[in-house]
């Protein structure tokens, strides 16, 4: 989902012309700041530690990218992974770095509401939280990583709760990965 919306927004990787208002907030949300982001080596271990249901949505699949979760009354859930060099795709080869694939998010219109948005890249955390609508659906997303970083993270979901619920989960398996 959030890929999609970068192939329709990535029109240009100019840098962004956002600037976050005094009323978004700008502390980490959910505690994202109290991890830290995973390498690339380490995606795997993190989401086999995710929990076999979220928000009473079972677990339906888990790559070393992707875990989703779906149910028989069409819920769905999913964390995934975002490698910059997936994503250089569509900005016609140039180097991307996820401010810069962050801030085309946010500068493309697509997104029906910011909820909260950090893209300065001297910060140990950017993010984007959001909902889209899509097909008459709301879809709540979240897109986190360090900015300097090669990969980042997304979760989309069906709820803010069931957003909060995966991010604390991707949190969760974040503290017992680093424990093993």
């Amino acid at each position: 989902m959030v890929v999609s919306l970068l192939a329709t927004a990535c029109g240009s990787t100019e840098p962004a012309a956002f600037t976050a208002s005094d009323s978004l907030p700008t502390e980490a949300p959910w505690g994202l700041d109290t991890i830290e982001m995973p390498p690339a080596d380490r995606v795997s271990p993190l989401f086999g530690e995710m929990p076999d249901q979220i928000d009473g949505v079972p677990q339906e699949m888990s790559t070393p990218d992707v875990v989703a979760y779906r149910d028989e009354g069409g819920r769905s859930l999913q964390l995934q992974v975002l490698s910059v060099a997936d994503l250089r795709d569509f900005s016609d080869g140039e180097e991307l770095t996820l401010v810069d694939f962050l801030s085309v998010l946010v500068d493309s219109g697509e997104l029906e509401e910011l909820e909260s948005v950090q893209l300065d890249t001297t910060m140990p955390l950017s993010w984007v939280v959001s909902s889209v609508v899509g097909d008459g659906e709301t879809v709540y997303t979240a897109v986190w990583g360090s900015p300097g970083a090669g990969s980042g993270f997304s979760v989309t979901a069906d709820t803010p709760e069931a957003r909060t619920a995966l991010v604390h989960a991707f949190i969760g398996a974040s503290h017992d990965a680093e424990g093993s």
